[in-house]
């Protein structure tokens, strides 16, 4: 059913939002799992060098999402 789909697309979001936030973790940038009821994901306070080199290491997991780009704080 077209409802599965949603359900199943919604977790694959999920699935690669938080690898990304956890690989950002592994590379040294302090941020929590993202709120999905709020649709936003907290950065956290770092400097833009740091979550540059993460961001680096950790795109490809929001790639597969088509998302190429995440905005330095």
């Amino acid at each position: 059913s077209a409802e599965s789909g949603d359900d199943t697309e919604r977790l694959s979001f999920e699935d690669a939002v938080l690898e990304f936030t956890g690989c950002m973790r592994d590379n040294g940038v302090d941020m929590p799992d993202p709120d999905f009821s709020s649709g936003m994901i907290d950065l956290g306070d770092i400097g833009e060098a740091e979550f540059e080199t993460a961001d680096a290491a950790c795109k490809h997991h929001l790639a597969r999402l088509g998302l190429n780009e995440v905005e330095a704080p």
